[in-house]
């Protein structure tokens, strides 16, 4: 039984390092949504935040790049975790600006209206970020606009 159990884990250890190259593999072929997926993967492989922040910024970063932006907005929330808050608007506005990332729209909206990463407070341009994030399909950005 315990050999059974000592195949499977080493069967199931595999198989995970497997997907992973083929994420990467494919990440480095230009596949955007491969990127944002080996990051991802690094969530359940991972346990130490700062090693796993450091391997995710990389695929992110050429997510970001090649257009997907749950990419961009992840990098920004590791360089939030970094307190690099001039990057990480960075990548809430490219998410939103250049890729139309409904989720990157919503939290540019909020740094807005609260004056985060910086920023001065601007409801303005809050209510601009959560209507943009509304027609992108975020309805409790829709929401969020009428509250301003």
């Amino acid at each position: 039984m315990l050999k059974k159990l000592f195949l499977f884990i080493l069967f199931f250890c595999f198989s995970f390092g497997e997907e992973l190259e083929e994420y990467i593999s494919k990440c480095n072929n230009g596949d955007a949504k491969a990127c944002l997926e080996a990051g991802v993967f690094y969530d359940s492989k991972e346990k130490d935040i700062i090693k796993r922040r450091e391997l995710q910024k990389p695929l992110f970063q050429k997510g970001c790049d090649l257009g997907n932006g749950m990419s961009c907005l992840n990098l920004h929330s590791i360089y939030v975790f970094e307190n690099k808050f001039i990057e990480a608007l960075q990548y809430l506005k490219t998410g939103c600006e250049n890729l139309n990332h409904p989720t990157s729209c919503q939290q540019l909206g909020l740094a807005y209206k609260m004056g985060d990463y910086g920023l001065n407070k601007d409801i303005k341009k809050a209510k601009f970020y959560y209507k943009k994030a509304c027609k992108l399909g975020l309805q409790l950005s829709c929401n969020y606009a009428k509250e301003l």
